[in-house]
C-alpha cells in the first residue's frame, strides 16, 4: 500500500513537450520576408482604414451594455445601435473599464490589440505544431498575418470592434502550455465563460485525456459565471434561465448571410427561417460527433495543432449562431496547412503546398460589388449578391461551412494515409513519482 501511495497516473503531455514525430525547424531566413510582407500589408490596410473608417458598432454595443451595468439599468431586452447584448453577464463586467474611454479610442485600441493578439496567438500555434527556431517562427507568423489582414473574418472583426481575437488568444495560449502545467485550462475556461462556443474545447480536452485541464477549465468557467451572478444576479437569471440562450436573440432569420454556422447553412438550403429545427439538430449531431472523433484522432496521432483547429471549426459549425467574423480561426488553420505540407515528401508535398492558398480563397476580402463611400463595410464572397447562377450563389454564401467540411474530409484522409508515419500516442501507464512521463517517451526541449 505504501508503494501504491507513491504511484500516480501519468499526466498526458502536450505535443509541444512530447511527440512521436520529429520537430520541424523553421529556417531563420523566413524572418525578413515575413516582416516585410507584414509591414507592406499593414500599411495598405491602414491606408484603406483611413479612407473607410472602422465604425466599431459591436464595440459600441459592448460599451453601452457595460455602461448600463454601471448605471444599474437592464442589459438584456435593450438594443444599442439596433444591436442586442447577447453575451453572458460576465462579458459586461469585463467590459466595464471601456466605459471610461471614448469609443474612438477604444476602436483604435481594439485594432492594435487585434494585430498584437493575433501575432501572439499564432506564435503559440507554432509551439503547438512543434516548430523550432524563433526567428523563423516570427517570420512565418508575420507572413500569415499579412494575408489575414485581407480576409473577411479579420476585416469584419476590426470593423465591428469584435472580441474574436481575445477568444483566439485565450484558447491558443492555453493549449500551447504543457499538460503538466497547473494553469492549463484557465484560458479555455475563461473563453467559454465569455462566449460559450469555446466550451467545446473542454470536451476536446476530456476526450484526449487531459483531465486536470478539464477540471481547471470547468472551475474557471464556474467561477467567472458565479462572479457574473454576484455582480448582476437579475441579468444572470435572465440570461441563463429567461431565454438569453435563445438563438432568436442573436439573429431573427438564420438565412442572413452573416450567419455562417450550420444553422444558417441548413436554413438557406431549405429556404426556411425556423431556428433549431430537426434538420439542423440531425446535422449538428453528425458533424459534431464526426468532427470531435477526427480531432481526437489527430491529437492521438501526435498532430495536436490539427486537433485544435478541427475542434474550433466544429464549434463554429455546431453553435446555434456563428457570425462570419468568428472565423478568425483561419489564421491557425493556415499554419496547420503549411505544417502538413512541410512534413510531406515528394508528390504529396507538392499537392499539399497548394492547399493553404486554395483554402484561404473563400475567406478573402473579394469586393466584387461596387465600393461605397464612407465607413467600411463587410466585404467578401459571402456578402456578394451579383451572381447570375443560383447554384453558384448558394455555394458562395455557404463557402465557410463548405470549406470546413471539405478540410475535415482531407484531414481524415491524410491521417489515414500517415498512420504509419506518426503512430498514436501510447496510453498512459502507472509510473513512479520521480518519472511522471509516458512509456517510451522522453521530455523534449521546452521553447517559447
Amino acid at each position: 500500500m505504501a508503494d501504491l501511495s507513491r504511484v500516480r497516473l501519468a499526466a498526458w503531455r502536450a505535443v509541444p513537450d512530447f511527440t512521436t514525430r520529429r520537430r520541424l525547424s523553421v529556417p531563420p531566413w523566413f524572418l525578413l520576408p515575413g516582416l516585410i510582407a507584414l509591414v507592406v500589408s499593414a500599411a495598405l490596410y491602414l491606408t484603406d482604414v483611413h479612407f473607410h473608417p472602422l465604425h466599431g458598432a459591436d464595440l459600441s454595443m459592448y460599451q453601452a451594455a457595460a455602461q448600463a451595468l454601471r448605471d444599474g439599468a437592464p442589459i438584456y431586452g435593450v438594443r444599442w445601435n439596433d444591436l442586442p447584448f447577447t453575451s453572458p453577464p460576465i462579458m459586461a463586467v469585463v467590459m466595464l473599464p471601456t466605459t471610461f474611454v471614448s469609443h474612438a479610442t477604444m476602436t483604435t485600441a481594439m485594432l492594435v490589440f487585434g494585430l498584437v493578439g493575433t501575432f501572439v496567438a499564432l506564435l503559440c500555434t507554432t509551439r503547438v505544431l512543434g516548430h523550432n527556431g524563433l526567428a523563423g517562427r516570427i517570420g512565418l507568423v508575420a507572413g500569415v498575418i499579412a494575408l489575414m489582414l485581407w480576409t473577411e473574418p479579420f476585416q469584419t472583426t476590426f470593423l465591428d470592434g469584435q472580441l474574436n481575437v481575445v477568444i483566439l488568444l485565450l484558447v491558443l495560449a492555453d493549449l500551447a502550455q504543457s499538460d503538466r502545467s497547473r494553469f492549463k485550462g484557465v484560458g479555455v475556461g475563461a473563453a467559454a465563460a465569455l462566449k460559450l462556443f469555446p466550451a467545446l474545447f473542454v470536451v476536446y480536452l476530456l476526450l484526449t485525456g487531459r483531465l486536470r485541464a478539464v477540471v481547471t477549465a470547468v472551475g474557471v468557467f464556474a467561477g467567472l459565471t458565479a462572479a457574473g451572478w454576484i455582480v448582476e444576479p437579475g441579468a444572470s437569471a435572465t440570461y441563463w434561465f429567461g431565454g438569453g440562450l435563445d438563438s432568436h436573440n442573436v439573429v431573427l432569420d438564420p438565412r442572413f448571410v452573416g450567419e455562417q454556422a450550420l444553422q444558417g447553412t441548413v436554413a438557406r438550403l431549405l429556404d426556411n427561417s425556423t431556428h433549431n429545427g430537426p434538420a439542423w439538430m440531425g446535422t449538428v449531431a453528425l458533424v459534431g460527433t464526426a468532427g470531435l472523433a477526427l480531432a481526437t484522432r489527430a491529437q492521438r496521432s501526435g498532430f495536436e495543432g490539427m486537433g485544435v483547429v478541427v475542434t474550433a471549426f466544429v464549434a463554429l459549425l455546431v453553435s446555434p449562431s456563428s457570425w462570419s467574423h468568428y472565423w478568425v480561426w483561419i489564421a491557425p488553420l493556415a499554419l496547420v496547412l503549411v505544417d502538413v505540407a512541410a512534413r510531406n515528401h515528394g508528390r504529396a508535398r507538392t499537392l499539399a503546398a497548394g492547399l493553404p492558398a486554395v483554402a484561404m480563397v473563400p475567406f478573402l476580402s473579394w469586393n466584387l460589388d461596387e465600393p461605397q463611400p464612407g465607413p467600411m463595410g463587410p466585404v467578401g464572397l459571402i456578402w456578394t449578391d451579383n451572381w447570375s447562377s443560383p447554384m453558384i450563389r448558394a455555394l458562395v454564401v455557404d463557402a465557410y461551412a463548405i470549406t470546413a467540411l471539405a478540410l475535415f474530409g482531407l484531414a481524415a484522409l491524410w491521417l489515414y494515409n500517415s498512420r504509419t508515419a506518426a503512430a498514436p500516442l501510447p496510453a498512459p501507464r502507472l509510473v513512479g513519482r520521480e518519472a511522471p512521463v509516458l512509456a517510451g517517451q522522453r521530455p523534449g526541449p521546452a521553447e517559447i
